[in-house]
């Protein structure tokens, strides 16, 4: 071991500059010297007048030439330690010193950190021309959708591709109750998960997102104390992201990612590229919802519009009440809409008046429906618009035979206020549940111009009545006189 060390401490590998410098100086100044001095005292050369000449020459010139090496290698020292420092504040990648370490080799090892540098500064450079180029290519998409299944799918393949991931998934709230997610693209999840699949919002770790309106980042679920659970084979990896997609108002739903081919954990760095990807894809989201619903204002307007044309028209009767009911359709996407009034000689009855529908119906205008005990007696006694959902099994036999044996998951129901006195209700029924929750607003309006139709019909009736009985009066007057 000791003559290990010895051989060590010899070797000029470790060894600096000057020592080096020292070294060859001695090769190529005192050997010669040594030689010349030798061969003077041999020959007897020392007693001609030249040879103190030629020593001393000998030794000015070693000595200029020593110097002019010596700047060099001093020169080559600084420019090494230079390097060394600066790259060892900037980049850190060096972890000796010029005293262990010789010039040479402090160089060559600054030129493989920045080598090194560069190379991973061209890596990230090429992973953020990646980034930006999904970004513009999910910008450019925003511009030509109006389909908000075709914009998440796409945003769950790009954000897999930026963080290496193959399993994913986004969920959306579902409106307006918020408490399930309904899934609107899959990616790796083979049969497993459907699109429109519902998941609970109390059951799923997607809820944290959505609450905190921040990133689930999780290394392993199995040991992370706030879930404490075992993995599911259907996400691959032990590790996973949840990130919170976050509309104009609040946060519209989530997009998680897992890994399957490889095992390693997500970062922030992941979280912080895929942020303004999902910030383009929930902002085109929420316009999409904006633009929707400004058609629907649009139409709305186009069809109250339309209405008050056909009211201010020569149409009666039966033919007015189903022009207005044909508007009412156009306007609320509904599979059948009626008008139910009192009925003057049966007081605490309805009769059904007008109605249409897609479906065959069993329908009289005959038939007198007691509306005492039922929803219609509450909406008619309030005043107010109810929506049914899903009703249940234990219903009033009015109501089963109106909306029950139409096959009717969702109605609506609005009061028609005739001479300023409720006199019936308009009903709207969809055969989808949840159908006619946010259209609350539309109905009570459209029901206005439908109490006014039937004012009409009366007051037109009442007219004609009038004139009849003036009539008959003056053929009475006629035969008197």
């Amino acid at each position: 071991m000791n003559v290990k060390k010895i051989l060590d401490s010899m070797s000029m590998e470790n060894k600096g500059l000057h020592y080096k410098l020292s070294i060859v100086f001695a090769f190529f100044f005192l050997v010669p010297l040594l030689g010349f001095v030798y061969f003077a005292v041999k020959y007897n050369i020392l007693d001609d007048e030249f040879t103190p000449l030629f020593a001393v020459g000998l030794l000015v010139s070693s000595f200029f030439g020593y110097n002019i090496i010596r700047r060099i290698f001093d020169d080559i020292r600084i420019t090494s330690q230079n390097m060394t420092e600066t790259i060892a504040k900037e980049i850190k990648s060096i972890g000796q010193s010029s005293a262990t370490t010789s010039e040479m080799q402090g160089i060559v090892q600054s030129f493989h950190a920045i080598e090194r540098e560069l190379l991973g500064s061209f890596r990230n450079l090429d992973r953020r021309a990646s980034q930006i180029s999904t970004l513009k290519e999910l910008s450019d998409l925003c511009y030509v959708t109006f389909d908000t299944e075709d914009l998440f799918h796409i945003t769950l393949e790009r954000s897999l591709k930026l963080v290496n991931a193959d399993i994913g998934s986004v969920l959306i709230l579902e409106q307006p109750h918020r408490e399930a997610f309904i899934l609107q693209a899959s990616i790796g999840h083979g049969e497993i998960l459907h699109k429109g699949d519902r998941v609970a919002f109390g059951d799923s770790l997607a809820k944290y997102a959505v609450i905190n309106k921040s990133p689930l980042l999780v290394d392993d679920i199995e040991k992370d104390i706030r879930f404490g659970r075992s993995s599911r084979s259907l996400y691959g990896t032990k590790s996973f992201l949840c990130m919170p997609l976050k509309g104009i108002k609040e946060v519209i739903g989530v997009l998680n990612l897992s890994r399957r081919s490889y095992d390693l954990p997500f970062t922030q760095d992941d979280v912080d590229v895929l942020t303004p990807l999902l910030s383009g894809a929930a902002f085109t989201y929420d316009n999409l919802g904006l633009m929707k619903n400004n058609d629907k204002k649009d139409r709305h307007l186009k069809v109250m519009d339309e209405m008050q044309h056909i009211l201010g028209s020569s149409l009666r009767d039966k033919e007015l009440l189903n022009a207005l009911l044909k508007q009412v359709r156009d306007d609320i996407s509904c599979d059948m809409v009626m008008i139910l009034m009192e009925n003057e000689n049966n007081p605490g009855h309805l009769n059904v008046i007008e109605w249409l529908a897609d479906m065959p119906s069993t329908l009289s205008r005959q038939r007198d429906y007691p509306y005492a005990g039922t929803v219609i007696d509450r909406v008619i006694k309030q005043g107010i618009t109810l929506v049914i959902d899903d009703p249940g099994q234990e219903i009033h036999p009015v109501e089963e035979a109106l909306f029950m044996n139409h096959q009717l998951r969702s109605c609506l129901l609005s009061p028609l206020k005739v001479d300023g006195v409720i006199r019936g209700i308009i009903v709207v029924g969809s055969r989808l549940s949840d159908a006619l929750t946010a259209v609350h607003d539309r109905i009570e309006r459209l029901a206005g111009l439908v109490a006014l139709a039937i004012e009409k019909n009366r007051l037109s009736a009442s007219v004609t009545k009038r004139n009849q009985e003036m009539a008959i009066i003056k053929q009475i007057g006629s035969m008197l006189a």
